[in-house]
């Protein structure tokens, strides 16, 4: 059992569960999910901490919706409104998923490797889902 969920150990765990990781100018930790058949884009995660929570956001920075504002949260409303997680939101035109979990104190190793692995495939699949949004 951890006490305190640290960037080391988190990248420690991201290595483990098979992500190439970086480390951004902020201090955040960034991985790559490799475009496929069934998803044409790479998408973009970062892992973070803040104050007792882990975060996951994703985007994909080479689609380029072109949406208007109010299209823009029509797609929010709808996507929050059916779907209990991750939160969807539009900054730009960019759209961003995000889910945060929190960390309470003497936490497992298995607990953040399973979150990981879960909010990573519900990204996926959350992008695979709106692949034709922009049609």
């Amino acid at each position: 059992m951890k006490n305190e969920l640290t960037r080391e150990f988190l990248r420690n765990l991201l290595d483990e569960c098979g992500f190439v990781t970086r480390i951004d100018k902020e201090g955040d930790i960034c991985a790559l999910l490799d475009a496929d058949d069934d998803f044409p884009h790479d998408v973009v995660l970062y892992f973070l901490i803040r104050e007792g929570w882990m975060g996951m956001h994703a985007f994909v920075p080479d689609w380029n919706l072109n949406l208007t504002p109010e299209q823009q949260f029509h797609i929010e409303n709808r996507f929050n409104s059916e779907r209990k997680l991750p939160k969807l939101y539009f900054r730009d035109d960019t759209l961003i998923l995000e889910h945060w979990i929190v960390i309470e104190s003497n936490f497992s190793k298995t607990f953040i490797i399973n979150s990981i692995k879960y909010l990573t495939g519900i990204f996926w699949k959350s992008f695979y889902l709106l692949k034709d949004i922009d049609k």
